[in-house]
């Protein structure tokens, strides 16, 4: 009877310890990959947001809705190197910048793709091509680094500091013609340079280039 009660034992806890290794072999197997970058990222609402923009598509494509976009996860994007950047040169677009809270850095839409003289005491924007691009510029360290580049296939039509860190802008990345196009948001987080990108799940029936940009002052 010891023999039986003994090997009985001796089967409980072989049986428990199988069980218990099994079940930690398992753990490490489905144990997310470190390299899979995965997010709950809120949608930014654009009507909300940018809502002279929200209305100007609303009224072209009046299917078109904030429910409409999709994504969220972090876009592994290359970080662009930063460069010099003489400020004194940028004295005519100081009123186009978008400054962060302090002043010390702004998000520049402008100094690449539009050409600014003096016409009567004011400052004028002319379209410079084609090419569009968005950057960040630091004031403290006089460096200026790339954000966005576009073709003639994309541009940004609005922007906003949402706060300190956090950089919102809207526009497009695909454009057939002048009635289609394919909305776009991007959030740019500044302390751990990450991106995230909001795609609409379709072209809609709308003409970009008739929209007033907000930091276009006239």
């Amino acid at each position: 009877m010891k023999c039986k009660s003994l090997v009985s034992t001796m089967l409980v806890v072989i049986c428990f310890a199988s069980c218990s290794n099994n079940s930690k072999t398992v753990h490490e197997e489905t144990k997310p990959d470190s390299t899979t970058v995965t997010t709950d990222e809120t949608i930014p609402d654009l009507e909300e947001t940018f809502p002279g923009l929200y209305n100007y598509l609303h009224l072209q494509d009046s299917s078109f809705s904030t429910s409409g976009f999709e994504g969220g996860e972090i876009e592994q994007k290359p970080d662009s190197s930063d460069r010099k950047q003489d400020t004194s040169r940028l004295h005519l677009y100081y009123p186009y910048l978008l400054f962060n809270s302090d002043s010390s850095m702004a998000l520049d839409l402008v100094s690449y793709n539009y050409v600014a003289h003096l016409k009567h005491g004011k400052t004028e924007l002319e379209e410079a091509g084609p090419d569009y691009e968005v950057a960040l510029i630091d004031f403290k360290t006089g460096r200026r680094k790339q954000l966005l580049f576009f073709g003639t296939t994309g541009t940004v039509l609005d922007a906003k500091w949402q706060d300190a860190n956090t950089i919102l802008m809207a526009g497009a990345t695909q454009w057939k013609g002048a009635d289609s196009m394919l909305p776009v948001l991007w959030k740019y987080e500044l302390s751990t340079r990450s991106w995230f990108v909001f795609q609409y799940e379709r072209m809609i029936s709308a003409d970009w280039s008739g929209y007033k940009k907000s930091f276009i002052k006239d």
